[in-house]
C-alpha cells in the first residue's frame, strides 16, 4: 500500500536545499552561555588588578575628573574582595618603595543601592562593575572639585 510517492529526481534536488537551511538556521540555536551575575558576585568572583586603560568612558562622571596616575609598580599588585566583607591587597614582585608591605587584610562594606564601597574610611563610588572590569571614583574634597577614577580588570 503506498500512501506517497517519492520522486528521486525531486528529492535530489531538494536534499542540497535542506542542507543549506540547516546550515544557516542551526547556528542561530546555540545554548545560551551568557552569565548575568549579581555585582556581589562580579565584585568578589575573582581577583583584580589595576590597568590604565578605560575600556568604557562613557561610564565616566559627567562632572570633572581625573584618572588615578597610575605607577608601573602597581600594575602587578591583586586586589581581592570576598563576599564576607574581607578586603584582600598582595603586592606584586614589582615595588614602588622598598618597603611597601607584600600583603594585608582590612575590611570593606559595599551598598549597591548607592553604588558605594567603603574601605579604609573612605567613600568610593562604583562607576562600573562588569564581569571584567571595575571602575570605582574617589569624591575629592570641594577645593580640589570632581572625581579620581581607578580602573580594574580580572
Amino acid at each position: 500500500m503506498k500512501f506517497f510517492k517519492i520522486n528521486k529526481p525531486q528529492l535530489l534536488k531538494s536534499v542540497p536545499l535542506l542542507l543549506l537551511l540547516c546550515a544557516v538556521l542551526l547556528p542561530g540555536c546555540k545554548k545560551d552561555t551568557s552569565t548575568t551575575s549579581d555585582p556581589l558576585t562580579l565584585l568578589t568572583s575573582r581577583s583584580w588588578k589595576r590597568t590604565i586603560k578605560d575600556a568604557n568612558p562613557s561610564t565616566n562622571p559627567t562632572t570633572a575628573y581625573t584618572y588615578d596616575p597610575t605607577a608601573s609598580c602597581v600594575l602587578d599588585d591583586i586586589f581581592i574582595y570576598t563576599k564576607d566583607g574581607k578586603y584582600n591587597f598582595q603586592g606584586g614582585p614589582e615595588k614602588c618603595d622598598p618597603s611597601d608591605q607584600l600583603q594585608y587584610s582590612t575590611t570593606y562594606t559595599v551598598n549597591f543601592q548607592t553604588n558605594t564601597i567603603t574601605q579604609f574610611g573612605f567613600d568610593l563610588k562604583i562607576l562600573e562593575l562588569t564581569e571584567t572590569h571595575m571602575k570605582i571614583a574617589e569624591i575629592l574634597p570641594p577645593a580640589a572639585g570632581g572625581y579620581r577614577i581607578y580602573l580594574f580588570v580580572h
